[in-house]
């Protein structure tokens, strides 16, 4: 393995870690801010949204490296519909489960909150997964010349 991948995934791993890093230090003084003002005002909103946007970055981070070979290549873009049916829609909602849960209708919040309960400590694995299969879901096709 060359000096020059050593060095690339080294980078890769230390951008991740200091990102892994701010959001927990983030998430610890939003959450002092949380339980000082007793959850009032946005708090709320801004206590499920930012690990949110945190945990979609991560999962994006983890595959850059494919959005960037995609990038080198010639061709039009295109999206994998099945990965993003089958692995992105559940994940994105189940990502999105306590923003939904807080739109005030009440048959949405008693149906998802049945289905979320037996989900709720997998929330930032599920926004991990979003984030990753949203980037590599992305492609390039070239049609080839058939003459």
């Amino acid at each position: 393995m060359s000096k020059k991948a050593w060095l690339k995934y080294g980078i890769y791993i230390i951008l991740l870690l200091t990102f892994i890093l701010l959001k927990e230090l983030v998430m610890n003084k939003l959450n002092y801010l949380y339980t000082r003002n007793w959850g009032a005002g946005n708090s709320y909103f801004l206590f499920i949204t930012i690990p949110l946007i945190f945990n979609l970055t991560i999962g994006m981070l983890i595959g850059l490296e494919h959005f960037v070979n995609e990038i080198k290549k010639t061709g039009r873009w295109k999206i994998n519909i099945p990965k993003l049916v089958i692995l992105g829609i559940p994940s994105l909602f189940l990502s999105l489960a306590y923003h939904i849960m807080s739109i005030n209708i009440s048959f949405i919040q008693m149906t998802l909150w049945k289905v979320a309960s037996h989900f709720e400590n997998n929330f930032p694995v599920f926004q991990i997964i979003f984030g990753y299969a949203f980037i590599t879901c992305l492609y390039k096709y070239q049609e080839r010349d058939m003459g």
